[in-house]
């Protein structure tokens, strides 16, 4: 690891659910401690509620991070979706929907956080399974982040592009750079690199490896994967500069986010849930 590095992951925690059939946050929740990490992006985060909290409370009580959650749909027995867990002090929030048409919801978690005095932003994201939803997905998910001020930001998680000459991944090379990540699944034997962490100045982001714990390859059917960031550097131009063919406008619904609230109705979803439009605010202002 390099001195005085940020150090991130993404993981695609498959609701918990090892390659072994059990379902054990606490083995979740060891895998993330034993990376020493200072974030974490997390996706497949099936939240349950309990009379006690819910399964995000635990995980930030096992964890000892803030918890920043970031569902995208609501089920029987709590919510689904993404998560940002971090030791560092968080600045503000937004969430943002970036569905394609009766799929599965897809949102954008994006959280400000303070490093040492200077401002980042992590972006946590699960993109579609099919490619028309990606490519919508990706135009989104650029469209949300240039619009904003010139800051450090890092861009993970699961993005499912197995082909890395399709639009999505071109469209973020544009900006990022080549995408140089190492394969994360199936956890058993990775060959594919569905798991990514990009990061704006391009040049600060380094070390990208797999994590090579005991007990990783067991707790998911992804690998988490590591990544740092180097200590203050020149700041290149920014995402503003990318430029892609504008995507169809989306109505997005400003709700001041809580951790539970209520859903919008009247659209289908999998497995009876229901998008959590309430989380995708376009600033939390309870932060």
């Amino acid at each position: 690891m390099i001195e005085q590095a940020l150090r991130l992951a993404t993981w695609n925690i498959h609701m918990g659910i090892g390659r072994d059939g059990v379902r054990d946050l606490r083995r979740t929740a060891g895998v993330i401690s034993r990376m020493k990490v200072d974030l974490i992006g997390l996706q497949e985060v099936d939240n349950h509620s309990h009379t006690a909290g819910d399964d995000l409370d635990l995980l930030g009580s096992l964890t000892g991070f803030t918890v920043i959650p970031g569902p995208t749909m609501l089920k029987e027995t709590g919510d689904y979706g993404n998560a940002l867990l971090t030791n560092l002090p968080l600045l503000d929030v937004r969430r943002y929907d970036i569905s394609y048409r009766d799929y599965e919801p897809r949102g954008l978690l994006l959280a400000d956080l303070d490093w040492q005095g200077e401002r980042v932003r992590a972006a946590v994201t699960h993109l579609g399974l099919r490619p028309a939803e990606r490519r919508y997905q990706v135009k989104k998910v650029i469209g949300h982040l240039s619009g904003l001020e010139t800051t450090p930001l890092f861009l993970m998680g699961d993005f499912n592009e197995w082909l890395l000459w399709g639009r999505p991944l071109r469209w973020l090379q544009r900006h990022f750079g080549r995408l140089r990540s190492p394969a994360t699944f199936p956890a058993r034997w990775p060959l594919l690199c569905l798991d990514q962490i990009l990061a704006e100045p391009r040049q600060r982001l380094h070390s990208k490896q797999v994590c090579r714990d005991s007990q990783a390859a067991l707790a998911s059917d992804h690998l988490p994967l590591l990544a740092c960031f180097a200590h203050r550097a020149k700041p290149s131009g920014g995402i503003a500069g990318l430029r892609l063919a504008k995507a169809r406008p989306r109505r997005f619904l400003s709700v001041k986010a809580s951790r539970v609230g209520p859903f919008m109705q009247g659209r289908e979803s999998p497995a009876g849930c229901l998008p959590a439009a309430s989380y995708f605010s376009q600033r939390d202002s309870q932060v």
